[in-house]
């Protein structure tokens, strides 16, 4: 792993365990609970989200992500526009990307469907450490971030509610709790909920480490850290 991860996570273990220290998101009864905007929705196994001014987990809230020299605004901008232009040794996009890392990510979503050689079966393999390695940087930089993911503790599923989207999201809107709130309802693959997951999964492993420094596993193979970090210069 890069130096500067394991650094991050020595440095991050107060904040994270103040995280964890924050009541989780609990319903009282058996009705499911329903944000007043209908973005957030949960009950005692799932947590749903989608909106960028709702959900710090939407890869669209606006946050600081610092890779090496560069801030970018929005994890859907590092994810869909330059890890995949960077995947697909696009280097005239990426640098494109690079020159407006604080671009909105509705251009970040526009530029990354313009990426040459792109190739689904190769993005759909690799993209998944990719946003691993993204949120888990995005949960450095950003305690909000931490904290929100964090109250899903105990909940067995994170989904992001995208009527749109059948690829990272589950097809279906947070008021729609009858589909969203049951996995076995999903229209969609979810990825970026389960994304969530497992960089949840891995700061719980964190925690649990104590004063090691060093976690012997970490949540992206060392190799994919290693090309990920040479692709911003």
């Amino acid at each position: 792993m890069a130096a500067q991860l394991y650094e991050a996570i020595t440095a991050m273990k107060q904040q994270l365990a103040n995280a964890n220290s924050v009541p989780k998101f609990v319903v009282s009864g058996k009705k499911p609970w329903i944000d007043p905007s209908g973005k957030i929705s949960y009950n005692s196994y799932v947590y749903a989200f989608s909106g960028a001014a709702q959900s710090t987990l939407s890869n669209w809230y606006p946050c600081r992500i610092n890779i090496k020299s560069h801030v970018f605004s929005t994890s859907e901008t590092v994810i869909f526009a330059a890890c995949k232009a960077a995947l697909f040794n696009d280097a005239v996009t990426l640098a494109a990307v690079l020159q407006d890392a604080r671009m909105s990510p509705r251009d970040a979503k526009a530029i990354g469907r313009t990426v040459s050689g792109f190739d689904a079966e190769t993005w759909m393999r690799e993209s998944r450490w990719i946003s691993d390695l993204v949120l888990f940087i995005k949960c450095i930089g950003n305690e909000a971030v931490l904290v929100e993911l964090m109250k899903t503790r105990g909940m067995d599923w994170i989904c992001e509610a995208s009527t749109h989207d059948r690829v990272w999201g589950v097809g279906a809107g947070a008021k729609n709790t009858e589909i969203c709130l049951n996995p076995q309802n999903w229209k969609g693959a979810n990825e970026l909920g389960h994304s969530w997951i497992r960089v949840r999964q891995y700061l719980e492993r964190v925690l649990e480490s104590g004063d090691n420094d060093n976690i012997d596993e970490f949540l992206v193979d060392q190799d994919k850290v290693n090309l990920f970090f040479s692709w911003f210069p």
